[in-house]
């Protein structure tokens, strides 16, 4: 969930909000789908790199 939050996915999201607005719904759905896929790759970085730093730590042990 953190990954809507900070000043990149707000302007997004409010992007989205003004486009639904103007009826421009081809904009919300990709704008959308983007900030869901990227919101799901940085998640999926976040996991392996978590994961490389607990082997690399019980390697130095």
């Amino acid at each position: 969930m953190k990954r809507f939050w900070g000043l990149t996915p707000w302007m997004l999201e409010i992007t989205i909000v003004f486009s639904y607005i103007i009826h421009k719904m081809l904009d919300v759905y990709i704008i959308a789908g983007l900030l869901v896929l990227n919101a799901i790759i940085g998640y999926t970085q976040e996991e392996k790199a978590s994961k490389a730093v607990e082997l690399l730590k019980k390697a130095c042990k």
